[in-house]
């Protein structure tokens, strides 16, 4: 089990991460966020790293056009993200990927709201991501080595990754090795 030591809060991973995507969409951040990456913790590295994947899986477009079906109104800001939030959650499954989408969700939304002109929307949508995450997901997030257990729960997944691939480009060069060495053995026959 991963270890509960010097683990972060919700509210700083979530921080991070909204900062991150206001930064990346060309929104001037509103905290004091790191930009430099050596700075962060591996916490923050691996929400961003998957905030990314989700982004790019889902396609901003997507969510964007979701959301555009709505008004954007200060009024109904919150009932669209509390909305998402329960609908991610319902069947009462709580995984590592479903709590990356949600702050990934949350990053998008307060990106999407400032870009409308809703200003310091993002203070909103850091407090609602941040009371759903400790309100709701918090004994599961504390269960699973808090966010540390994110972190770890990535490398060990990276690491894993890499040693498949590892064995599979090592079969495939030995088997090529093989198939090389059968063919030539084959032609060296025929010669004879």
């Amino acid at each position: 089990m991963p270890s509960q030591k010097n683990t972060k809060s919700s509210r700083v991973i979530v921080q991070d991460y909204i900062n991150y995507r206001l930064n990346a969409g060309g929104q001037v951040r509103y905290v004091g966020s790191s930009q430099n990456t050596e700075d962060l913790g591996p916490e923050e590295k691996a929400m961003r790293s998957l905030g990314d994947k989700v982004v790019e899986r889902f396609h901003r477009a997507d969510i964007s056009t979701l959301l555009g079906r709505v008004p954007v109104t200060r009024d109904n800001a919150y009932l669209t993200f509390r909305t998402a939030a329960d609908e991610l959650f319902e069947d009462g499954h709580t995984s590592w990927g479903r709590i990356v989408i949600l702050v990934a969700f949350a990053g998008h939304l307060a990106l999407y709201y400032r870009a409308r002109g809703l200003e310091n929307i993002e203070n909103d949508v850091l407090d609602w991501a941040s009371v759903y995450i400790n309100t709701h997901l918090a004994v599961w997030i504390y269960q699973h080595g808090g966010w540390r257990g994110l972190a770890e729960t990535t490398q060990r997944r990276d690491r894993d990754n890499k040693q498949k691939i590892f064995k599979l480009v090592m079969c495939g060069f030995v088997g090529g090795v093989l198939g090389a060495a059968l063919i030539q053995g084959i032609l060296f026959c025929k010669s004879w």
